[in-house]
């Protein structure tokens, strides 16, 4: 039985949402609940308490929604590497990638390290 839930969750859509604990993001995945009920709902979020408090909310709303929190905290390059990470080893793929986060200053980057490695490739 396991199996077969496995294989109809991997099969529905999935959706990442980035800044999703409130306003724009939270309500993004509201909508896309309403009007797919069977998208899974991935909520990447900085603060794991808020993230859960919104991911109550919408089972609250939609009581068979598949959310689930990942803590991904966009302006802390680990974060974002161990949260993808976490987000693939999860997802054997992702339909849609809305990237909703808001933009802070990026701290532990060497950035002539990042251009040379990116415009070397």
């Amino acid at each position: 039985m396991e199996s077969i839930q496995s294989s109809i969750l991997q099969k529905s859509k999935v959706a990442v949402i980035t800044g999703a604990n409130a306003g724009l993001g939270f309500t993004l995945a509201d909508r896309l609940l309403s009007f797919y009920p069977d998208i899974q709902i991935c909520l990447a979020c900085r603060n794991k308490e808020r993230g859960l408090t919104a991911a109550a909310a919408l089972t609250e709303k939609h009581p068979k929604a598949n959310v689930h929190v990942e803590i991904l905290d966009t302006s802390s390059v680990a974060s974002v590497l161990s949260g993808t990470e976490a987000i693939r080893k999860r997802y054997d793929h992702i339909d849609y990638l809305y990237l909703n986060a808001g933009i802070m200053k990026v701290t532990g980057v060497d950035w002539n390290y990042f251009w040379k490695g990116l415009l070397s490739r």
